[in-house]
């Protein structure tokens, strides 16, 4: 006997087909196909790519274009001829001058670089950062970290092939110095770019409030303090010591273009002067080879022939010179006025302590990184080194900072407590006023004396008991029944009946929880007087007919202010 197979019906392979799970697509076919949307992803990554390049080298490429001038400039002020190639070849020391990489001209080192350059080039890698970052998509945990990066290894790559391509009479002191000198500073300045186009992640923001954002902003204050107190002192050691300054102009630069040549230079070298004369204003001053100069006394020493220099004195100063502190003292009390107003009258001793010590500290740190950047060798003669001690102007912005900062800050404390304190029972005596004349609110009618208070329940006892005289009185249990209640005893029966009937009514419950809550809500301004012997009688009803008729008693006596 032959046996046929059966015939699958619809039902059959549509179970059987949801069955199978769905075939993929084979590696061949992902292959020949492509995943969803790598095109679009392959697009992305280019897109990344040329935004990437395009910020380091532009940021490189204008740096570098700005040198060109100043080469040019310099070059000729010495009295040689001026060509584009000349130009483009002396712009690249000036780049890694600029990029604070030591340089060693005919066997001698040059570690004083300008600070100037090193500004400009900085403000350019932070806008160039600032623009990349904006066009990825200005996230700050997916984008910045590439354009940090790349800023940092484009500088370093490319201040390694400048160091190879110099002349022979020029050279860096070390390839490794040339790639940290570089990488650090754009590095940092692309790190600047990125939180000024982004902002701080949410997770700093909310790790900031408080007093890190006021010793922040103490910071900033102190940190103007302090080259206001330089710029002071720079500019009067310019004004007093002007003859000097203008001898060693000219004699460095006797003809126009020599003239030029210098005035420019002068002015590279002015962040570094400034640098110096905030030294000099916090105490540790300025070395230059043998020389020191400083508010505590100077030593003689020669001092090179160039304007700058001659702004400090190199005779014994005065005893009157010590008042310079003051200037530090000042910037450290402008931090801890700024301290105290971020923080608001309501801050405690801890959070204030806490934030002028950041801003002392954050304060006294720039200034020493500072110092310790404006100095370095300057040749092998007479006049090497060139130093600014970047550990005592730290210990000493630290002391002349702090001490004052912390003292404002604490004694502000003191006087805005106080102030704050007036100001908050003030601010609740008003808003008690406003809450009591207001007609909605459950303070309304707070604003009666407690006499008066007593003298309406009083009046409100007397009305009841002379109107409803057959009412059951509610008593505390031991207490003596009061006089006239035999009545209400004889009626007892009747007043349970009503009192029954009352409590199975619907619209008793309503009217019942009504009152409660009414009750409940003029609870306090009936508790916020002293307790009489008439109000301790006057006990809570017990079923919900006494309160209805406790409420209409009260709702038809006489109010004695209205009397």
């Amino acid at each position: 006997m032959s046996t046929t197979a059966p015939i699958p019906t619809e039902r059959s392979t549509g179970g059987a087909a949801r069955a199978r799970p769905q075939r993929r697509p084979g590696r061949g076919a992902r292959d020949r196909k492509g995943t969803p949307g790598s095109g679009r992803q392959r697009r992305d990554g280019l897109e990344r790519l040329r935004v990437l390049l395009a910020g380091t080298m532009g940021a490189i490429l204008a740096g570098y274009t700005m040198m060109v001038p100043l080469a040019a400039v310099l070059t000729a002020s010495g009295g040689e001829g001026v060509s584009p190639d000349g130009a483009l070849a002396t712009a690249v020391p000036l780049w890694l001058a600029a990029q604070q990489i030591p340089l060693v001209l005919d066997g001698r080192q040059l570690g004083v670089l300008p600070l100037l350059p090193t500004i400009a080039v900085f403000t350019v890698v932070t806008i160039a950062s600032g623009w990349s970052v904006r066009r990825l998509g200005g996230r700050v945990r997916h984008d910045a970290g590439a354009v940090v990066a790349s800023q940092a290894g484009a500088a370093a790559v490319v201040a390694v092939l400048g160091g190879a391509l110099l002349p022979q009479d020029m050279a860096v002191t070390a390839p490794w110095a040339s790639m940290v000198g570089a990488g650090l500073v754009a590095g940092s300045a692309a790190g600047v770019g990125v939180l000024r186009a982004c902002g701080l992640p949410e997770t700093w923001r909310e790790r900031l409030q408080g007093w890190p954002a006021a010793g922040l902003a103490g910071a900033r204050a102190g940190a103007a303090g302090l080259v206001l107190s330089g710029a002071l002192v720079l500019l009067a050691g310019l004004l007093g010591h002007a003859p000097e300054v203008a001898r060693s102009f000219a004699t460095l630069a006797p003809g126009a273009g020599a003239g030029l040549g210098v005035a420019l230079l002068a002015v590279a070298y002015l962040p570094n002067a400034l640098l110096g004369g905030m030294a000099w204003a916090l105490g540790p001053g300025v070395d230059v080879g043998a020389a020191r100069n400083g508010p505590f006394g100077a030593v003689d020493g020669a001092m090179p022939p160039f304007p700058l220099f001659a702004a400090f004195p190199t005779a014994p100063v005065s005893v009157g010179a010590v008042l310079v502190l003051l200037l530090p003292l000042g910037a450290g009390v402008a931090a801890g006025v700024v301290c105290s107003r971020s923080l608001g009258p309501v801050a405690d001793r801890t959070d204030r302590l806490a934030a002028a010590g950041v801003a002392a500290a954050v304060t006294a740190a720039g200034a020493g990184l500072g110092a310790a950047i404006a100095g370095g060798r300057l040749a092998d003669g007479p006049y090497d080194p060139v130093t600014l001690s970047g550990w005592l102007v730290f210990l000493a912005a630290l002391l002349l900072v702090g001490l004052p900062a912390v003292a404002v800050c604490m004694g502000l404390d003191r006087s805005a407590t106080g102030a704050g304190r007036a100001r908050g029972v003030a601010e609740a005596r008003r808003t008690a006023r406003a809450d009591a004349g207001r007609p909605g609110s459950p303070r309304a009618g707070t604003g009666r004396s407690a006499a008066a208070r007593a003298a309406a329940a009083r009046a409100a006892g007397r009305a009841a008991s002379a109107e409803h005289s057959d009412e059951p009185v509610a008593r505390r249990p031991g207490t003596r029944r009061p006089a006239g209640d035999d009545e209400g005893r004889d009626g007892g029966e009747d007043g349970g009946d009503d009192r029954r009937a009352g409590s199975r009514t619907p619209s008793g419950r309503g009217t019942a929880s009504r009152d409660a809550r009414a009750r409940t809500a003029d609870g306090p301004s009936r508790r916020s007087g002293p307790a009489t012997p008439e109000a301790e009688h006057d006990e809570p009803p017990r079923t919900v007919a006494d309160l209805v008729a406790r409420r209409e008693r009260e709702s038809a006596a006489p109010h004695p202010d209205e009397d």
